[in-house]
């Protein structure tokens, strides 16, 4: 029997109210706000044995409803409901509908946190309620200004809902009004996310809010319901890897429905209108439909009109053992199973007299010596999703930040694996989404350091096939024309020099630079720089990714010192640059300001003519009035009183090419 009233502090009331700030501050607010009870949601469709619920014949739906003007949001499902007797489980620490299910392996497809989260949504609410018919049992739960709970006043008290008998199906419907951030919150911030990806803030937005692009040719407005729905699809419990990687039969299809109301007055009309983004209009309601699966790449792909479509690669191994390199638009896209991710930890190596004949120049075996040192985290290994493709491309037709990183269960997380090694210039063209089994921890957001560090040794050997992969499909890109593929590509690149088979330049440029021809453009630059730091011919730096934003535009790098305050005080901040010219360019917009740079790496450096005005390159050799320079800098670029230490990888290649020719 449940209690006719349930006293939230009914422990200890400072101890409780210290609880929850532990766990509202686990919780974002966009988490507390949709993500938690749209967990909730998909998980009704399984009972406490983790059975599949019967629909009697109808499809398994989640709506989302976000109120731009009330400020509500409504998450609905027809899954099983909730029992009248469990209606304590949103408000005591400790219930939780998934705590009584006893097949471990079911726990895992139900994602959430034993009913944690669901607290953090009602104690940071202005208003919460719940609508739920369970069997033939209908009752509602209304919980206003629980967010006070801090408040002296706050009394705690919940009388027991009300019950009706009723014939209507089952689900349950959750409405939300979160304290201190609003539904037009979430919007903007998930539309500013979008805009860092496909980086429009350096693309011009004209008066009408139409975008210009580089090459003047104008867009139409973006559509916000299309963003909006990629970041469901991308992070979020609607984009369920699991069905992806065809995990789970125990779940069939969930749709999945996005409505956006504008129920706000016409005269407030102006509050909510972004440039760049087709205006939402008052007393409109907008719509997407789609399913509970992560983001479907090759999906997107086809969808493209036939002239910007690229051509799609998924087959790693045949890859890797031929070693081609594609000089039209091409895009490498593969569901891998567990044992491809064994594979792939492997290595590649020529084929021998003694191996089997066939086609290819070379043959990926595995190891098993890596297969012994990653023996137990390859037991959590379910698969992954892999994902290659030049940079503009992913940024623009995908808007989607290239990421290495961990699904949980089938859920998405944003828990990245920290890459290391050689050639990392050709990580923003690759994204990884390895799905393990694996128990997250307080917050939903975190891992056991143990085995947090455990994945990064996996992410790490991964990588070791994983850039060749990237550097075929991304490297020698200067005879692509990628202007086809989406409106937002950057110009290509003037046609590459790959050196004739046979001429020492070729052994040369490959020795050195890890390519056939020289760099020509940003992901090839950093390649070759990181290539160059491993044969020894520059100047090794300890270094770290200063954000998620970008992989390896902001580097932090401190010299070999040993440990101490000294050593920390002399982290440099690092920016990568094709040309010296792009980066003068960059400071002179105030895009990446001098001052905040201690050095630049760029591959060519031209002279002061191509430089914008009042900039002025400085040869080491004949800058007598500067002493501090850095390991292995060649340049020094002045603005005024401003300047930043230049190395310039073409004049330290084209030194080793005489000197190896000799």
């Amino acid at each position: 029997m449940s209690p006719d009233s349930i006293q939230v502090f009914d422990i200890r009331k400072e101890m409780v109210k210290a609880l929850l700030r532990n766990t509202i501050e686990t919780y974002p607010p966009e988490w507390r706000l949709i993500q938690e009870p749209l967990q909730n949601a998909i998980d009704s469709y399984l009972d406490d044995s983790g059975k599949p619920i019967d629909m009697k014949g109808e499809p398994q739906m989640v709506t989302l409803e976000l109120y731009v003007g009330s400020n509500l949001v409504k998450i609905k499902d027809n899954g099983r409901g909730v029992p009248v007797d469990r209606y304590g489980d949103f408000l005591l620490l400790g219930g939780g509908t998934k705590g009584s299910i006893p097949d471990a392996e079911i726990k895992k497809l139900l994602k959430g946190s034993q009913g944690v989260g669901i607290k953090s949504s009602v104690f940071t609410s202005e208003y919460f309620k719940i609508d739920t018919v369970n069997g033939m049992t209908k009752w509602q739960l209304e919980l206003p200004n629980f967010s006070n709970y801090t408040d002296p006043s706050f009394k705690g008290v919940v009388g027991k809902p009300l019950v009706e008998q009723t014939q209507d199906h089952t689900g349950t419907e959750i409405t939300i009004r979160l304290s201190g951030y609003s539904v037009w919150d979430f919007i903007t911030e998930r539309i500013d996310d979008f805009f860092k990806t496909v980086e429009i803030d350096n693309l011009k937005i004209d008066e009408d809010g139409k975008i210009d692009t580089e090459d003047n040719r104008p867009m139409s407005p973006l559509d916000p319901m299309k963003i909006l729905m990629r970041y469901f699809k991308k992070e979020s419990y609607a984009g369920c890897v699991s069905r992806v990687l065809d995990l789970s039969d125990k779940l069939d299809e969930v749709r999945f429905q996005l409505k956006v109301i504008c129920d706000f007055p016409i005269d407030k009309q102006d509050a909510y209108d972004i440039s760049g983004i087709r205006p939402f209009k008052s007393g409109k309601t907008y719509q997407e439909d789609g399913r509970v699966e992560y983001l479907n790449y090759a999906e997107i792909i086809n969808q493209l009109p036939p002239k910007q479509r690229p051509r799609i690669i998924s087959d790693y191994k045949t890859l890797l053992e031929m070693g081609t390199k594609y000089n039209t638009p091409t895009i490498f896209y593969q569901v891998l199973k567990k044992s491809d991710i064994e594979l792939l930890i492997g290595q590649v190596r020529k084929r021998k007299s003694t191996d089997p004949p066939s086609p290819e120049p070379n043959i990926l075996i595995a190891s098993p010596e890596k297969l012994q040192k990653h023996k137990k985290v390859l037991g959590k290994v379910n698969g992954a999703i892999l994902f290659i493709a030049p940079r503009a491309f992913l940024r623009n037709p995908l808007a989607h930040r290239s990421t290495v990183c961990l699904s949980v269960n089938g859920l998405p997380t944003d828990i990245t694996l920290d890459i290391t090694g050689a050639e990392l210039g050709y990580l923003p063209a690759t994204h990884l989404v390895l799905d393990v089994q694996e128990t997250l921890g307080y917050g939903k957001r975190n891992l056991p350091p143990r085995s947090k560090g455990a994945y990064n040794n996996l992410g790490k050997d991964l990588w070791r096939n994983l850039h060749k992969l990237a550097k075929s499909i991304v490297s020698e890109e200067g005879d692509q024309d990628l202007s086809v593929v989406g409106k937002l590509f950057k110009k290509p690149q003037e046609k590459s020099k790959v050196f004739p088979r046979g001429q020492p330049e070729r052994r040369i440029c490959m020795d050195y630079l890890g390519r056939i021809t020289p760099p020509e453009m940003e992901e090839d630059l950093i390649a070759s720089y990181f290539h160059m730091v491993g044969r020894g011919e520059l100047k090794k730096y300890k270094w770290i990714r200063l954000n998620d934003n970008t992989v390896y535009d902001a580097l932090a790098y401190s010299p070999d010192l040993p440990e101490s305050d000294e050593a920390e005080e002399k982290m440099l901040t690092v920016e990568f640059k094709f040309s010296l010219e792009e980066l003068c360019k960059s400071d002179e917009e105030r895009k990446q300001r001098f001052e905040d740079i201690h050095l630049a790496i760029v591959w060519k450096v031209g002279d002061n003519e191509n430089l914008p005005a009042d900039y002025e390159l400085l040869p080491k050799e004949a800058d007598t009035g500067f002493m501090e320079y850095l390991p292995d800098v060649n340049y020094r670029v002045k603005h005024v009183r401003r300047s930043v230490q230049i190395i310039c990888l073409e004049d330290i290649y084209n030194e080793i090419l005489e000197r190896e020719k000799k």
